[in-house]
């Protein structure tokens, strides 16, 4: 069970020391039950960032300008998110702040998966994006269940009965105009400033 002083400690770690919004706060002490239940787990430590990871890249990949441009791009928009979670197969998600820098509490839930690709979740918060992320009826309403007996009182009878909020920029689209961005960067000739 993750006490009081664990959730501080996630707040700092995860949240650059905002407070932890109140369905993250009732679901860390149930990480285990969450990973047995849909695969996901929470992440707390500091240092976790396993989508800076270069190391299973050629030093051919490292070299060539379009790879570059996207990992570079890739970075730039990863450092706008609060990453809190991770899934069994390589997704992370976490909470899209973008360039304004919004609040954890309004910003909304992303992921970014084994593609670096950006993808935003329906819900207002991290525990409706759970919702919205498991297949099929049974394990959905599972979730929901565990998600109420929590306290979280959610009335969604399907993941479509959860609606995206209105996000702008997108992840996706500010990756794309870094790409372009950085992969204009690295055209001999061209300037070299950084974004």
């Amino acid at each position: 069970m993750i006490g009081t002083t664990s959730i501080s400690a996630f707040a700092v770690n995860r949240l650059n020391g905002e407070l932890v919004p109140a369905d993250l706060e009732l679901l860390l002490p149930h990480n285990d039950e969450l990973f047995e239940l849909t695969g996901i787990r929470l992440q707390s430590q500091k240092e976790w960032a396993p989508w800076l990871d270069t190391s299973y890249l050629t030093a051919r990949e490292l070299t060539d300008p379009d790879l570059t441009a996207h990992w570079l791009a890739t970075c730039k928009v990863c450092s706008m998110i609060a990453f809190v979670a991770a899934e069994e197969h390589g997704q992370y998600l976490g909470y899209w702040r973008g360039p304004q820098k919004r609040p954890i509490f309004t910003s909304p839930i992303v992921v970014l998966d084994g593609e670096s690709q950006f993808g935003v979740c329906p819900g207002s918060c991290f525990a409706e994006a759970l919702l919205s992320r498991v297949s099929g009826e049974e394990l959905f309403l599972e979730l929901r269940e565990f998600l109420r007996a929590l306290g979280l009182p959610f009335s969604h009878r399907t993941p479509d009965d959860i609606p995206y909020l209105d996000v702008k920029p997108t992840p996706d689209a500010l990756q794309n105009e870094f790409y372009v961005y950085y992969r204009t960067m690295s055209v001999p000739g061209q300037g070299t400033d950084t974004v």
